[in-house]
């Protein structure tokens, strides 16, 4: 897991990895829900109340199982941080923070109970990687 990194601080895992590119663009593909199935594989598809996700976004999303479940953002810092509840139930944490040599930290937190979903949260950290890199080099814009 090249670039990434586990710590469990205060009953909370997280996986962190550094991805080269702007943090707005890093932001905007974390809370542009038509994004979502792209880059997160336990999610099939997104019915949201606005294509980019705030405080107090409601919506739900398609498991990879095809199940429907609703969330609700319930924690949001533009640029750095969001929160969701699926189903009622504390999800995990999605940040991003600015590093050196145009780089920044995208990090995902959960429950340590939660710890094999950390499998899906690299996989997505990766596929993060691979959209930002493409849209930088296909010269693509961004919110």
């Amino acid at each position: 897991m090249r670039n990434t990194q586990l710590s469990l601080k205060s009953g909370k895992l997280s996986i962190t990895r550094k991805i080269p590119g702007e943090a707005a663009r890093l932001w905007t593909i974390l809370t542009d829900t038509a994004l979502w199935p792209q880059w997160g594989p336990s999610v099939r598809a997104v019915q949201c109340s606005s294509q980019y996700i705030e405080g107090g976004s409601t919506g739900r999303v398609q498991t990879a199982a095809g199940i429907w479940l609703p969330f609700t953002v319930t924690e949001y810092r533009a640029q750095h941080y969001w929160n969701w509840r699926v189903c009622g139930i504390k999800a995990t944490g999605h940040s991003i923070t600015s590093s050196h040599g145009g780089t920044c930290s995208v990090a995902f937190t959960m429950p340590w109970w939660s710890a094999p979903y950390v499998l899906a949260c690299h996989i997505a950290l990766c596929r993060i990687e691979r959209i930002a890199h493409h849209q930088s080099s296909s010269g693509a814009s961004h919110q």
